[in-house]
């Protein structure tokens, strides 16, 4: 068990390997968590030993997570106490016998201490928050109390903020109306995506974001945002309506007449002209032969159905046995935002340079508070909402940031 002394403790936990997150609690001596965190990026963190009771003895805990496979991870303990201060009761009896001759004279030494209180306070703005792509605010109720209310819609979305001042980092938090956590990351970013996939239309989500002091990180200011997911209309094609108008038009019907004329020479002219197919068709054998050629279209279709513009045509996780069209798009797309070097690939195959590329990526995503299903290299799938993000509607490019 380690004894620390007054003042600002810096608490450290760096893993070997490629890491994805670490989950870190700090639990008292009643066992009740003071700090619950899970999957934060960073490797260490920071508390001010006035937040502890002298002679309580605290656990620090570390999981850290594989970035290959979350899954996979490897806990560590700390134990470490805050010892109380003895007093110094001894010192006191012998400072009255030279009261008389030296203890009057360093009268002078308080005057050095003057300049120390000062010290100006530390201060940071609250953090200011904002959500885009929206369709407007509206005055809602969030539990006993009215805030405005963002509406967003299908696809990316863009979560901002940013808060005045020496900022040493923000712990930023997504719950649902019930309270539950979706989210909760220590970021020195400011600001992350998430995808409509993971939210449910008309539930109200609340942002809520803590700015730390770069000099002192019990200094702290905090800021909410209410947002909720209005999915797109379906209702639209109600232009039935111009139908029933054009069915008033019927009364050209009085032109049929006219056709009965050319009818009477047509039969004439077909009768010695049925019997020249007749010695044509049986030529045309060959049909039988293209009959299982038909199977084809189910390669050449899709194609026309992969746009990089619309994630909705992306509703089927990728597989190797995928339409090697659908798969080239793909392609195209991670060699456009530097995921996949030209030339390093198989067209149209779901090879190992490409599901590379695919983890990759992912593993930025997750860097950035992006959680997705991780694409596993042995047996890969790439699930519908990495493809979403690949080809999002918002023109949001995801480019890779080390290339």
């Amino acid at each position: 068990m380690l004894q620390v002394g007054e003042g600002t403790l810096q608490l450290n936990w760096p893993a070997e390997g490629e890491i994805s997150g670490y989950d870190v609690k700090i639990l008292n001596a009643s066992g009740d968590a003071m700090v619950d965190q899970t999957m934060m990026s960073g490797t260490g963190a920071t508390i001010d030993s006035s937040y502890l009771t002298p002679g309580e003895v605290y656990t620090l805990t570390v999981t850290a997570h594989a970035a290959a496979d979350e899954s996979v991870t490897a806990s560590a303990f700390l134990y470490f106490a805050y010892p109380a201060v003895p007093a110094a009761a001894p010192a006191a009896e012998p400072a009255t016998e030279p009261e008389p001759a030296v203890e009057p004279e360093p009268a002078s030494e308080p005057e050095d201490t003057e300049p120390e209180p000062a010290a100006e306070p530390v201060t940071i703005g609250a953090p200011v928050l904002d959500v885009q792509p929206n369709q407007g605010s509206s005055d809602m109720d969030v539990g006993g109390f009215t805030a405005p209310v963002y509406a967003v819609g299908d696809g990316a979305i863009q979560l901002h903020w940013l808060a005045d001042g020496e900022i040493a980092g923000y712990n930023v938090r997504i719950l649902d109306a019930d309270g539950n956590v979706m989210v909760d990351q220590n970021l020195s970013d400011n600001g992350a995506s998430i995808t409509s996939d993971y939210l449910s239309a008309g539930t109200i989500y609340s942002l809520n974001v803590t700015a730390y002091a770069a000099k002192d990180n019990s200094v702290t200011t905090s800021a909410t945002l209410y947002f909720t997911y209005v999915p797109a209309s379906d209702t639209e094609p109600e232009t039935v309506e111009p139908e029933h108008s054009e069915s008033e038009y019927t009364e050209p019907e009085d032109t049929e007449p006219e056709y009965t004329e050319p009818e009477d020479t047509e039969p004439e002219d077909t009768e010695p002209e049925d019997t020249e197919p007749e010695d044509t068709e049986p030529e045309d054998t060959e049909p039988e032969d293209t009959e299982p050629e038909d199977t084809e279209p189910e390669v050449e279709e899709p194609s026309a159905s992969y746009p990089t513009d619309d994630p909705k045509a992306w509703s089927t996780a990728i597989t190797p046995d995928f339409d090697s069209e659908g798969i080239k798009v793909l392609q195209q797309r991670l060699v456009e935002w530097k995921w996949l070097a030209k030339d390093s690939f198989r067209e149209g195959e779901l090879d190992e340079a490409t599901v590379q590329a695919i983890v990759d990526f992912q593993t930025v995503c997750a860097e950035n508070g992006i959680e997705l299903i991780p694409c596993d290299p042995a047996d890969p799938v790439i699930e519908t909402d990495t493809l979403v993000l690949l080809f999002n509607a918002d023109n949001l490019a995801y480019a890779n940031p080390y290339a």
